[in-house]
């Protein structure tokens, strides 16, 4: 089978094969020109298909460069995809575990105003008064006009507990921070 190449070259009387006119190194298809004293519609028709062929080569590789930078976009889209759905379920539970917390805050921080009194065996008001804990791991009772005018030593607090309060260990950051955190050796049964 004949290609239109092979056809070009025989139109023309060149007596070069397509083979030779596209694997021969420049420098020796050169000689060999020279040598056959060709025409110059024969030079040109020789560079022609020389250089077609090159773009033809140099496309299939590019093609083949492109699909396989393709298929290692698609590996590393799948790859993130799966590591941001696990992170999506990370987050989720962690907002979970973060209301979960919350909510053991606010009934235990309940049950402490429920069952706190002031020298009037009056219950403190949770409006006006907040639960805190010192640098040193004391929770203290302070007054939240105390705490919001910036005065974070609290002089005038009532210190609830050094260790522990009703057998839970708490752990209570400050308001700005939003996080909160309760170690409780029976979270279930609060």
């Amino acid at each position: 089978m004949t290609t239109t190449y092979e056809l070009k070259l025989k139109a023309l009387n060149i007596p070069l094969s397509v083979d030779d006119v596209v694997n021969l190194e420049r420098k020796e298809l050169d000689k060999i020109m020279s040598k056959l004293q060709l025409t110059t519609s024969q030079v040109e028709m020789i560079l022609t298909i020389r250089r077609r062929d090159k773009n033809k080569w140099c496309a299939f590789q590019y093609r083949s460069s492109q699909l396989r930078s393709i298929k290692q976009l698609a590996g590393e889209v799948k790859h993130l995809k799966l590591a941001n759905a696990a992170l999506r379920k990370e987050r989720d539970e962690l907002l979970t575990a973060k209301l979960k917390i919350r909510k053991q805050y606010n009934m235990l921080s309940d049950f402490i105003f429920k069952s706190l009194r002031n020298d009037k065996e009056l219950a403190y008001s949770p409006d006006e008064y907040c639960l805190k804990q010192a640098p040193d791991g004391t929770v203290i009772l302070v007054l939240n006009s105390e705490w919001e005018s910036g005065n974070k030593k609290c002089e005038n607090s009532k210190i609830l507990c050094n260790e522990k309060l009703l057998g839970t260990n708490i752990c209570l950051d400050a308001p700005e921070l939003d996080r909160f955190e309760l170690f409780n050796s029976a979270s279930d049964s609060i």
